[in-house]
């Protein structure tokens, strides 16, 4: 809209003192072609323009209006220290000045509030990817501890864990002379040979889509048909024990000599569960487990020992030879077999 050329005072008709109810105070500027102040009213003090006077280059009053076309609007500009303005130039040489002060402050708290909600957002992503990674090394640890199906569980809520498998195959082996190993080696020499070679049964379980279920010094213990029911459980704890022969023949004692592996084999119902509140085990238990862990600790260097119920799974599809009839306490006279 265009002020009319009238004098000042017939300006501060109805639309001014609407604008001073609405606190907007405007003052105004008349401007002559040369850009000099013609005439000036309203609150002008307010804007620091109560100096003002007619003559005054307009730029030098008000630098804001430098470069501005002969209409434009310029929002929130600090006029004077702390005093915001909208300032309107208007064809026919005026200048309207309307007080944004309360709106800059309200924008000032805006923009704060807009940055502290930023930071709080930041910070929050922060959180959550720190959750994120701690949530991911919990899977981790747990799938390093527990078999994949049991941890999985375990992250879905379930917390009291424990199956019985009606038929399973379970491999104890353990390394002969390893007592004597204990006294010769250093510590670190000693647990890094352990490191290596568990390592090396590891990735022979995994070729077999079998899980390692829990070390106990030189004793690595792992089960067919656990936690993972399969037919093929005798068969696949065979075929394992068979590879992790020629895997420990990798590895020799100080004296060069290959490590003397023994493996014992027994097929039969166990049950599996976790234990431990602090530092949780997946563990087995039974005559199972018990037998198949005697049949290791009585096997020899180098051989696949196996009982005569995994003997009778694997006759048709793996060499066996008869070792004999031993005497094992809680049993009885147990006939065992070697696999070849």
């Amino acid at each position: 809209h265009s002020f009319p050329t009238r004098r000042s005072s017939d300006l501060l008709g109805g639309a001014a003192r609407r604008l001073w109810r609405e606190q907007r105070r405007p003052a105004w500027l008349r401007l002559d072609d040369a850009g000099a102040i013609a005439e000036a009213g309203g609150a002008l003090a307010r804007y620091g323009l109560d100096g003002a006077a007619p003559g005054w280059a307009a730029v030098d009053a008000l630098p804001v209006l430098a470069g501005l076309d002969a209409a434009a609007v310029v929002e929130c500009v600090e006029v004077a220290a702390g005093v915001f303005a909208d300032v309107h130039v208007v064809d026919g040489g005026w200048v309207l000045l309307l007080d944004a002060t309360d709106g800059a402050e309200q924008r000032r708290a805006l923009q704060q509030r807009a940055n502290e909600i930023s930071l709080l957002r930041d910070d929050l992503e922060r959180r959550n990817a720190d959750l994120e990674k701690a949530r991911a090394r919990t899977e981790e640890l747990l799938r390093a501890v527990l078999p994949a199906s049991v941890a999985a569980r375990m992250q879905a809520g379930e917390r009291e864990i424990a199956d019985a498998f009606d038929a399973a195959t379970l491999l104890y082996s353990d390394i002969a002379g390893f007592a004597g190993l204990v006294e010769r080696m250093e510590a670190r020499d000693l647990a890094r040979l352990l490191n290596e070679v568990f390592a090396a049964f590891d990735a022979c379980t995994e070729t077999h889509g079998l899980e390692p279920l829990k070390t106990h010094g030189d004793v690595y213990v792992c089960a067919a048909g656990v936690p993972e029911p399969r037919d093929d459980h005798a068969q696949a704890a065979a075929a394992l024990a068979r590879d992790m022969l020629k895997a420990a023949a990798r590895f020799s004692d100080p004296d060069g000599r290959p490590l003397g592996l023994r493996i014992g084999l027994h097929t039969g119902p166990v049950v599996a569960g976790i234990v431990g509140a602090r530092r949780l085990a997946y563990d087995l238990w039974g005559d199972a487990a018990a037998l198949a862990g005697q049949m290791d600790l009585y096997g020899l260097p180098g051989a696949i020992q196996v009982t005569e119920p995994t003997y009778e799974r694997l006759k048709d599809a793996f060499p066996l030879e008869r070792r004999g009839t031993f005497y094992i306490r809680g049993r009885g006279p147990t006939t065992t077999y070697l696999l070849l």
